[in-house]
């Protein structure tokens, strides 16, 4: 779920008060772009101690997966860039090194 949060410190103190415990920070600073036709956002984040990423997510509608990744894949291969490896692990399995099998 994502939500809003008005009050960071409350939802702290609930977490702690629910007996949970704090595993890893994320501080990122994001940059976030959108094609013309508004089916690709492209996001660019700066991860502390992590280093820049880039996030290509498909928006629009599509028949099934298959073709929402083709899309993609299509949209990627338009950047001419090197982007490196794709990366199926979030920034919390990265900042703790917690690689998930991709």
């Amino acid at each position: 779920y994502e939500s809003t949060v008005s009050d960071p410190e409350a939802i702290t103190r609930l977490l702690a008060a629910l007996d949970c415990t704090q595993i890893a920070v994320v501080d990122k600073v994001r940059e976030e772009w959108i094609t013309a036709d508004g089916d690709i956002a492209v996001a660019f984040d700066e991860v502390a101690g992590l280093g820049t990423f880039i996030e290509c997510e498909f928006k629009g509608e599509a028949e099934n997966i298959q073709a929402a990744t083709a899309r993609l894949d299509a949209f990627v291969s338009t950047l001419d860039a090197d982007l490196g490896d794709r990366i199926h692990a979030g920034y919390p399995h990265l900042i703790l090194d917690r690689h998930p099998a991709a």
